[in-house]
């Protein structure tokens, strides 16, 4: 019996998006029961190809099993590996709240020079709190890392590296990238950074922007994908959750300034105080930016 017209299409269609699917789960997940999984997905493919709902379903539940792996949902995870995940959890809410919190501090370069009003002591304090719990997350970030130093070097004697290259691969280029945009940034003929003798966003600035976004975002990702795989003790997991408490109060405190710090601002003049001179906007566009950086810091 010969298929329909377009039928084979279809099947082959299913299966690729199929296989695409699948990557919403771990990969033990998939290695485990990918082979069933891929041909239930293929089916439901098959016969409603460009189904919303199918894709969405398979989100949800492949997020749902990542969740569990990661021993952030479900009842299987001990308490040793909850508190790895909560420290994990809090390093990525940092890398974000590092990106937006240096936009925010790019933008808001000078912003009280020759400049008075009677709220000027609350933003001057918000900006204060900002700056002050913004070093403090540092540092406790990297007293993370010191804490993690033992474990590291016992991961890499044992041969580690060989199973993480990817993402390590992946966070060298990128940052290799971010410094050679940095160096062209820092050397185009005295230019701010950022932006055109006339005002407006360079090209230089672009491509440095983004390739600083998609450096954190690798090098988050890499020291997700090893501090998973080191072996800590109970002691030090617990220095880990108490610096990652600090981290967390910090960025709080970082997102509590920065509304402090815009709030108090004098309405009419926050475009050309922080992003007038750079992106030509009013103060309306203005506030929808900020609004948006806060919410990343959230």
């Amino acid at each position: 019996m010969t298929d329909r017209p377009g039928e084979g299409a279809q099947h082959s269609y299913g299966r690729r998006a199929g296989r695409h699917l699948l990557r919403w789960y771990p990969a033990g997940y998939r290695e485990r029961y990918g082979e069933e999984l891929g041909a239930l997905i293929d089916d439901e493919l098959a016969a409603r190809p460009h189904s919303v709902r199918i894709r969405l379903d398979v989100a949800r539940a492949g997020l749902g099993e990542r969740a569990r792996a990661g021993a952030l949902a479900g009842s299987g995870a001990g308490p040793d590996d909850r508190a790895r995940a909560y420290a994990l959890v809090v390093l990525c809410g940092w890398a974000l709240c590092t990106a937006a919190g240096a936009a925010l501090a790019k933008y808001a370069e000078h912003w009280d020079a020759g400049l008075s009003w009677p709220a000027k002591r609350w933003s001057e304090a918000g900006f204060d709190v900002m700056s002050v719990a913004a070093l403090i997350g540092g540092a406790a970030v990297v007293a993370a890392g010191l804490v993690c130093v033992g474990p590291l070097l016992a991961w890499w004697r044992g041969g580690g590296l060989r199973a993480q290259r990817r993402p390590l691969v992946a966070a060298l280029v990128a940052s290799a990238l971010w410094l050679t945009f940095f160096g062209l940034v820092a050397g185009s003929n005295g230019v701010a950074p950022g932006t055109t003798p006339q005002g407006g966003l360079h090209w230089l600035g672009v491509a440095f922007v983004v390739c600083g976004l998609a450096a954190l975002a690798c090098v988050t990702r890499a020291g997700v994908a090893v501090a998973r795989r080191l072996t800590i003790d109970r002691r030090r997991l617990r220095l880990l959750v108490g610096l990652a408490t600090v981290v967390g109060a910090a960025m709080t405190l970082v997102l509590g300034g920065a509304a402090l710090w815009w709030v108090a601002l004098p309405a009419p003049g926050k475009g050309a105080i922080v992003l007038g001179p750079v992106l030509r906007v009013g103060s309306t566009s203005v506030d929808a930016v900020v609004i948006a950086v806060l919410l990343a810091m959230a």
